[in-house]
């Protein structure tokens, strides 16, 4: 959502730059943290119990610091992740409004009855998370939480080569979110290559099929100034 805001080619490579920089940093801060924490994290949950991801912060801080304290950090973490969701339905809402619906069917759609249609998807769809979140359906909760990152670095090179390769073009693009999708399916139902981590090798596939593709079809380099301005627009 924070990308469709930029104004110009310039802002749109700062903000792409700018969310790479401080993902690696929080993610490499995070890794060393928990490989720190390992036999902590073991010692919480020696009776037996299974050791779940989510509960670990939890159960740290309620056992280690006051209620107050641990319930305003918790109400921190609620808040970002509402925030997180709120953009996402707004993308999903406008994706489905104008991609679904209006393209296709209503070119000439009135503003105000494509706002209203934005806000009554927005609607359906809080209301489907909200079942969801408190009845989910075991596999498929399982399977989306499985395919969640490795899912989400196939769209890496398409994000970031896309805006500093200007030979890159929509078919390079397209292939390699496909089949790096099509590869983090598969790798939920079967064993990793080498015991890595699935999402290593959907971002190894997809940065190769982009690369392949990018060179096999190149975009000129008129459509990519056209793409950025459209995207500014």
């Amino acid at each position: 959502v924070r990308i469709y805001a930029v104004k110009s080619e310039k802002g749109l490579q700062n903000i792409v730059t700018y969310f790479i920089g401080t993902t690696i940093i929080l993610f490499v801060i995070s890794f060393f943290l928990a490989v720190a924490a390992a036999p902590i994290i073991a010692e919480l949950f020696a009776g037996g119990e299974k050791i779940i991801p989510a509960k670990i912060v939890m159960k740290l801080m309620f056992g280690n610091m006051p209620s107050w304290l641990a319930a305003t950090l918790l109400t921190g973490a609620v808040a970002a992740t509402m925030s997180t969701v709120d953009s996402a339905v707004l993308a999903l809402s406008s994706i489905l409004t104008m991609d679904l619906y209006r393209k296709p069917f209503n070119p000439e759609m009135d503003p105000a009855k494509e706002a209203t249609i934005g806000r009554i998807i927005s609607v359906v769809l809080i209301a489907v998370m909200a079942v969801l979140a408190f009845y989910p359906p075991k596999l498929l909760f399982n399977s989306l939480i499985d395919m969640a990152y490795p899912g989400l670095v196939t769209l890496a090179p398409a994000a970031i080569l896309g805006m500093f390769w200007k030979k890159a073009g929509p078919a390079a693009a397209i292939a390699s979110i496909v089949s790096g999708s099509i590869l983090a399916v598969y790798l939920i139902f079967h064993r990793n290559p080498m015991g890595l981590y699935s999402g290593f090798w959907t971002l190894l596939l997809s940065l190769g099929v982009f690369v392949v593709v990018t060179f096999l079809m190149p975009a000129k380099e008129e459509d990519y100034f056209r793409d950025v301005e459209r995207i500014s627009v």
